[in-house]
């Protein structure tokens, strides 16, 4: 456990990994070690490349997803390769072992009349509608992820550039940009509501009813009461709003690297995901862009 204890310090410490990403490796790597005792196969260090598959075969028979079986899988190849830069393994049995994920599904979003039925729906009556809408509009606005809203505090935002600095994956901060709408709704909660709800001395910009920050759990509650109130029949989650966020920018012309910073990705190939788009939209840019195609249209 000490190995292990000491791979969890790396991505808390060095690595910068967030709580809620580092309790899932501490799950996956509990799950192994308990595989290993339960079935008498070799110690941590003395794993083989049979006793990958061996696992593999388990996590199979328990019908976990290929999505599931690939992130642990992903996670225990990570760890043995910190133990086999640290020299203390010979070699990685994770490292040649690949699941391939049929049918990955693409992000779901919502589209621009759905988005604002959802606004519609939020009254302006009491202090924690005045936060909820400001929430959402926050979410839409800038795409953040949900562990960097609740993080986000009130000396991070600068409302004369209408950017806010962003604490984001990695220990990597990053500004975002939000509009003009999204300053007005915000200076509107933080003087007509936030002091209602805040403890003294909280500095998170977004609190919950006990004065204190709002968690990610929470952000999540309130979404899903968001919904409720607006009789809109669909699901909601806060990732589902970043989805929102980079499609509408795609649809409406942004280019992909400016999307990528904008979401704080590494790499641009997890920002292609958003190319997703409509048929209809996909036609109207064709119609208007291509040559050939306006010449179609001129001739009619």
């Amino acid at each position: 456990m000490e190995l292990v204890e000491s791979f969890i310090d790396f991505l808390r410490n060095e690595r910068y990994y967030s709580e809620n990403t580092i309790t899932a490796y501490q799950q996956d790597i509990d799950d192994f070690v308990e595989f290993l005792n339960e079935s008498g196969s070799a110690e941590l260090l003395e794993v083989d490349y049979f006793d990958v598959r061996v696992y593999f075969d388990h996590l199979s028979e328990k019908k976990y997803t290929s999505t599931t079986i690939a992130r642990k899988i992903s996670s225990l190849r990570t760890m043995y390769k910190y133990f086999l830069n640290r020299e203390l393994s010979e070699e990685n049995p994770f490292a040649y072992t690949q699941m391939k994920i049929a049918n990955k599904k693409l992000p779901k979003f919502f589209y621009e009349q759905e988005i604002q039925a959802i606004f519609d729906g939020i009254p302006q009556e009491t202090a924690s509608d005045i936060r909820d809408f400001a929430l959402l509009e926050v979410l839409y606005s800038t795409g953040v992820r949900v562990s960097e809203l609740v993080g986000i505090k009130l000396n991070d935002i600068d409302f004369f550039s209408r950017t806010i600095l962003i604490h984001g994956k990695g220990s990597k901060d990053r500004y975002v940009v939000f509009r003009s709408f999204t300053k007005e709704y915000l200076q509107n909660y933080i003087a007509a509501s936030r002091g209602d709800l805040a403890k003294e001395g909280v500095e998170e910009l977004f609190v919950n009813h006990h004065g204190e920050a709002l968690t990610p759990s929470g952000v999540s509650y309130i979404l899903n009461r968001i919904i409720e109130k607006s009789g809109a029949m669909t699901k909601i989650h806060p990732h589902l709003m970043r989805h929102t966020f980079a499609t509408h920018l795609i649809q409406n012309g942004a280019d992909l690297r400016s999307v990528q910073e904008l979401l704080g990705h590494k790499n641009l190939s997890t920002t292609q995901r958003y190319t997703h788009l409509t048929t209809d939209f996909l036609q109207k840019t064709f119609n208007d862009a291509h040559p050939r195609a306006k010449k179609v249209s001129d001739d009619l």
